[in-house]
């Protein structure tokens, strides 16, 4: 029988390249999947992301379509988020009777992590009557 020597092993180098280049690729998914997440979060606070809210308008039925108004959202603490709950867009007082329950389209942050953290907390939107709903702009 023929000397059997183990053969020398010319894969070990292989094996160690092919463990760096899946930590390589690995590594390079996990900042393709860091950035995406810290991008959409940059680009949710700069209020380029629209949220719907049903909401309690509180308004004067004589909004007209195209007509802004500047509107007070109250937020309330809900599973120690603050979440928008109403909103307050009066012409006179007469506007705090009997709320309207709708959907409305936000542009800005719904939830705001860094506004006071009290019961309550109230935000400035700009909100504009469309001939089918509403829309609203963050002012701050």
């Amino acid at each position: 029988m023929p000397n059997a020597s183990p053969k020398p092993a010319k894969d070990a180098g292989k094996s160690f390249g092919d463990t760096i280049l899946g930590y390589g690729i690995l590594l390079v998914i996990g900042l393709i999947i860091s950035g995406i997440v810290n991008g959409y979060e940059f680009i949710d606070n700069q209020g380029y992301i629209q949220h719907t809210r049903a909401v309690d308008l509180y308004m004067k039925g004589d909004w007209l379509v195209g007509e802004n108004r500047e509107c007070q959202a109250f937020q309330y603490t809900e599973d120690s988020k603050l979440s928008v709950k109403s909103m307050f867009c009066p012409e006179d007082a007469n506007a705090f009777e009997t709320p309207h329950n709708l959907t409305i389209k936000f542009w800005g942050k719904v939830e705001r992590p860094d506004a006071p953290h009290e019961s309550r907390a109230t935000l400035q939107w700009k909100c504009t009557r469309q001939s089918d709903g509403f829309t609203c702009f963050a002012l701050n």
